[in-house]
């Protein structure tokens, strides 16, 4: 998310009232609808392309087993819009918030949330319960320059008077 979203992002809160989906299929349904229509304005007004992750959750923050909702990270774009284009319930947007972590915090509540989805016998158990837009940039991965392997290790304490191995291992 780090490498993807930045302050000016939206988080977004959507849920369903009326006709509630029955199916996590069904709900992945609406939010493709949505995206659609997300899409179709951010074209209309000139922004670039969406970028956006999302998660669908059946339980809320303790636990506890609620209705279906969807927790969705978008780039930058009116909030009023946003808001306005889903058509199945409440939408909430807040700015994306990030503090001396980033939106660690944010991405570990989404994370908890896709997996704590409580699965119905109907629904196969290898379905995902979050999807994520194509146009997203991957992580730099985190080299360690410093790495110490188990034998260097082994040979480290075999010979704790080696001063010079050490030094030049760790250097």
């Amino acid at each position: 998310m780090h490498a993807n979203f930045t302050e000016k992002d939206l988080y977004v809160d959507l849920t369903f009232e009326g006709q509630l989906p029955r199916t996590r299929q069904e709900a992945r349904r609406h939010i493709v609808l949505y995206i659609g229509r997300l899409n179709y304005w951010r074209k209309k007004l000139g922004l670039p392309p969406l970028k956006y992750l999302y998660v669908i959750s059946n339980t809320d923050d303790n636990g506890n087993k609620v209705r279906l909702h969807i927790h969705m990270i978008i780039n930058d774009m009116d909030r009023d819009l946003a808001e306005r284009l889903w058509r199945h319930g409440r939408a909430n947007t807040d700015r994306l918030q990030f503090n001396e972590y980033g939106v660690t915090g944010k991405s570990l509540y989404m994370a908890r949330q896709a997996r704590d989805v409580e699965v119905p016998e109907d629904i196969r158990r290898d379905e995902k319960s979050w999807s994520c837009s194509k146009n997203l940039k991957n992580p730099e991965p985190v080299v360690s320059d410093k790495a110490v392997t188990p034998s260097m290790v082994n040979k480290m304490l075999s010979n704790p008077g080696d001063r010079e191995y050490f030094e030049k291992t760790i250097s």
